[in-house]
C-alpha cells in the first residue's frame, strides 16, 4: 500500500512538473507571438508612414534631366525650366542646387504656379508663371566651407571653375502635393557656342 502511495505521489510531482512545464512554454512562446507581432505592426507603420519625396518633370511621373547641353547661348540670354517636387502636404524640404562655374550661367530658382499673373513659361501643352522679383530664398554655401567634402584634404591645387558652388533654399512647407518652380538659366549677350562643360545637380531633401 505504501509502495503505491509512493508511486502515486511520484507520479503527482511528474505531473505538477509537466504543468508547470508546459505553463512556461505557453508564455515564452505568448510573448514571444506578442514580441513579433509588435515588431511586425511598427515595421508596418514604419513604411506606411515614412515620408516620400522626389523631383518631376512638369505634368511627368519620373525625372526628368535638364539639357542644358542644347542651349543656344546666341539665340537670347536665358533659358527656363519647369520642375516640380512632389511630397506629402505638410512635409519640409529644400531644394538644393549644385554647379561647376567653367560656363557664365546664373542659375536662379523661382516657385511656380499653374495659373495667376507674372512671367509666363508654356511646356508640354501647359502654362506656368512665376514672379522675376521674388526668387526662392536660399543661401550659397561658402566654399571654404564645401571644398573637404567635395574633394580629399590632400586636392589643394583643384581649378576655380571646377569647384562646385553649392545653394541651399531656406526651410519650403509643402501645401498641395505638388509645388512647381522654374530654374531659370541666364547669360550676358555675346557668348559663344563653344562653352566648356559644367556639372549641374539639382535635388531636394526632407527638412
Amino acid at each position: 500500500m505504501k509502495l503505491k502511495q509512493k508511486r502515486w505521489d511520484h507520479w503527482q510531482r511528474i505531473q505538477l512538473v509537466l504543468v508547470f512545464a508546459v505553463a512556461a512554454l505557453v508564455i515564452a512562446i505568448s510573448g514571444t507571438l506578442a514580441w513579433f507581432s509588435s515588431i511586425h505592426k511598427i515595421q508596418t507603420a514604419t513604411l506606411v508612414d515614412m515620408p516620400q519625396i522626389y523631383i518631376e518633370g512638369p505634368e511627368d511621373a519620373v525625372s526628368q534631366l535638364i539639357p542644358l547641353g542644347d542651349i543656344d547661348v546666341t539665340n537670347g540670354t536665358s533659358r527656363e525650366y519647369v520642375f516640380r517636387i512632389v511630397t506629402k502636404p505638410g512635409n519640409q524640404y529644400r531644394v538644393q542646387f549644385a554647379h561647376t562655374t567653367n560656363v557664365p550661367f546664373d542659375y536662379t530658382i523661382y516657385p511656380a504656379s499653374t495659373s495667376g499673373s507674372g512671367i509666363s513659361v508654356e511646356t508640354a501643352g501647359h502654362t506656368y508663371y512665376y514672379d522675376i522679383n521674388t526668387p526662392l530664398s536660399g543661401t550659397n554655401l561658402d566654399r571654404e566651407q564645401t571644398h573637404e567634402v567635395t574633394y580629399e584634404t590632400s586636392a589643394n591645387s583643384v581649378q576655380t571653375d571646377a569647384e562646385p558652388q553649392y545653394w541651399q533654399s531656406d526651410i519650403v512647407i509643402q501645401e498641395n502635393n505638388y509645388s512647381y518652380y522654374v530654374l531659370l538659366v541666364s547669360w550676358d549677350q555675346g557668348l559663344k557656342n563653344n562653352k566648356e562643360t559644367d556639372m549641374v545637380y539639382l535635388t531636394v531633401k526632407l527638412a
